[in-house]
C-alpha cells in the first residue's frame, strides 16, 4: 500500500494558485537567497539546447561553497542593475522632488513579460526547489507535519482577504511528499514546556481570534497570556498552566486596565519602526516596491521632528520635549476610519504568520521572547499600513494588498533588527506586559 502524508494547514492553502504574469509584485524581483538544490543542479549543467538559455544557466547558477547540505548545494546569482526612483517629499508645505538610484535586483531567468525562462525551457519539473514551493512552508512539530504560506505573495494576500469569518485548519491526507525543505523542525526537540505546546498555541490562536476585542486588544491579551506562561516556565511551576488555560477565557475583565491605558510612547515606537523600515527597503529590489518603502520611510520620518537621538539602542530615552509632531496621530485616525470593517484582514494576516512561524516557539526563543517579536512585527504592520494610508480616501484591496507583501518580504530580513529591539528592551527594562501595551496603543 502506497505511503500517505497527513498535513495540518489553514483551509485556504489549497485554493493557491499562482498568478504568474499576472501579478504585480513579482517574487522574481525581490533580492531573495535562492537555493538550488545538488540534483537540480547537476540537471542544468547537462542543459545544452538551447544554447542561449545553456549559457545563462551556467553564467548566473554557481555552486555554494558554504552549503551545509544537498538542499544548498547552488544559488541563483541576482542581475543587478542600477535604478532611479523618483518620489515627492513634503518640508516646510512645500512639495520636493527627489530622485535616488538604487540597485535593483532580478532573477537572470525572468523574462519580460514577468514568466520563468526556466519553467518555459525546462518545464514545471526542471525549477529548483525553492522556486517550485514559494510560498508554500512546511514545518515539522514532534513529528506531525504542518503547512502553510507565506504573506509575501500577493496571491496568499487575496486568499486572506476572501477570509471573512477568520481562519480555519483541516488535517488532509497526500500521496505525494512535500518537495521543500522543512522550515522549523521540533522532532527532536526536548524540554517540559513542550508537554503543553498544542494546548498553549490554540489558547494563543483563539486569543488572535477574539473578535469581542480589537485586535490592538488582543494583542495586548495575547502578551499577558504567553509572559504567564513564560513565568510558570521560569519558575518551574508547570503544575500551574493546565488550570490557568482552562480558566483564562473566565477572567478577561480582569485585563481591562491594560485595554484602557492612555499613555502613548510614539517617540520610542517610531523610532524604532523608522530604524527597522531603512533596513527592510534596502533588501526590496524591486522598483515598485521600493518606491512604495521609500514613501512609507519619508511619511513616518515626517511624524518625527528632524532632531532626534541616534543612540545605538534606540529604546533609550530620546528626550523630554515633545518630538512627535501632529503628524502621526493624523495617521492613526485614518488608520482607524478606512480599517474599521477590515479588522479581519489583519486578524488573518497575524494568525497566519503565528501559524507559519511557530510561535510561541518560533527559533526556539523563551515564550516571553518570542511574544515581544511577535508584537514588534505587528506594530511595523501597523505602522507603514497608516503612513500609507494617510493621503488615501479608501483602503483599497489593491494598497492592502501590496502592502502584506512588503511586509510579508521585508518581515523575513528583520531577525536582526528584532535581535536588537530585545536586546534594548531588556537593557531599558522595558520587556514587560505593561511597556507593550502602551507600544500598542501608541501605534
Amino acid at each position: 500500500m502506497a505511503r500517505k502524508y497527513t498535513y495540518l494547514q489553514p483551509t485556504y492553502y489549497k485554493e493557491f494558485r499562482c498568478s504568474g504574469d499576472k501579478c504585480i509584485t513579482n517574487c522574481c524581483s525581490y533580492n531573495w537567497f535562492i537555493s538550488v538544490d545538488k540534483e537540480t543542479y547537476k540537471k542544468y549543467k547537462a542543459v545544452k539546447e538551447p544554447k542561449e538559455f545553456a549559457e545563462t544557466l551556467n553564467k548566473y547558477v554557481k555552486r555554494n561553497r558554504r552549503a551545509k547540505s544537498d538542499a544548498e548545494y547552488a544559488k541563483i546569482i541576482h542581475d543587478r542593475n542600477l535604478s532611479t526612483i523618483c518620489y515627492d517629499i513634503v518640508e516646510d508645505d512645500k512639495e520636493l522632488e527627489q530622485i535616488e538610484i538604487y540597485n535593483e535586483a532580478i532573477c537572470p531567468f525572468q523574462d519580460k513579460s514577468g514568466l520563468c525562462e526556466i519553467h518555459k525551457n525546462l518545464g514545471y519539473e526542471g525549477l529548483c526547489k525553492t522556486c517550485k514551493i514559494y510560498p508554500r512552508i512546511l514545518n515539522n512539530i514532534f513529528g506531525n507535519y504542518e503547512r502553510s504560506m507565506n504573506i509575501g505573495c500577493e496571491e496568499v494576500s487575496k486568499l486572506l482577504y476572501k477570509m471573512k469569518d477568520g481562519i480555519a485548519f483541516e488535517i488532509v491526507e497526500e500521496d505525494e511528499e512535500f518537495e521543500g525543505s522543512v522550515q522549523t523542525d521540533l522532532s527532536k526537540v526536548k524540554s517540559k514546556i513542550f508537554e503543553y505546546f498544542d494546548d498553549i498555541r490554540l489558547v494563543c490562536l483563539q486569543i488572535l481570534q477574539y473578535r469581542e476585542l480589537s485586535i490592538d486588544d488582543r494583542m495586548i491579551l495575547l502578551s499577558v497570556f504567553m509572559f504567564k506562561i513564560d513565568e510558570f516556565e521560569t519558575n518551574n511551576e508547570y503544575d500551574k498552566i493546565s488550570n490557568y488555560i482552562e480558566t483564562f477565557f473566565d477572567n478577561i475583565d480582569m485585563y481591562k486596565p491594560l485595554f484602557d491605558i492612555e499613555t502613548r510612547r510614539e517617540d520610542v515606537a517610531l523610532k524604532v519602526i523608522v530604524e527597522v523600515n531603512n533596513y527592510s527597503r534596502s533588501k526590496v529590489g524591486d522598483k515598485k516596491l521600493t518606491l512604495e518603502l521609500k514613501k512609507i520611510q519619508k511619511n513616518l520620518e515626517r511624524a518625527l521632528e528632524k532632531e532626534y537621538s541616534t543612540d545605538e539602542n534606540p529604546l533609550k530615552k530620546i528626550g523630554d520635549k515633545g518630538i512627535i509632531s501632529s503628524v502621526y496621530a493624523g495617521y492613526r485616525d485614518k488608520y482607524n476610519e478606512l480599517m474599521k470593517d477590515k479588522e479581519y484582514f489583519v486578524e488573518n494576516i497575524f494568525v497566519n504568520m503565528f501559524f507559519i512561524s511557530v510561535y510561541p516557539f518560533n527559533n526556539l526563543q523563551n515564550i516571553k521572547e518570542c511574544c515581544t517579536t511577535f508584537i514588534w512585527t505587528y506594530l511595523y504592520y501597523k505602522a507603514i499600513l497608516s503612513a500609507e494610508l494617510s493621503d488615501k480616501e479608501e483602503a483599497t484591496e489593491e494598497i492592502l494588498h501590496m502592502i502584506s507583501t512588503i511586509f510579508g518580504r521585508s518581515y523575513a530580513d528583520q531577525f536582526k533588527s528584532l535581535q536588537r529591539i530585545l536586546k534594548g528592551m531588556k537593557e531599558c527594562n522595558m520587556d514587560n506586559v505593561a511597556f507593550l501595551a502602551v507600544l500598542i496603543k501608541s501605534l
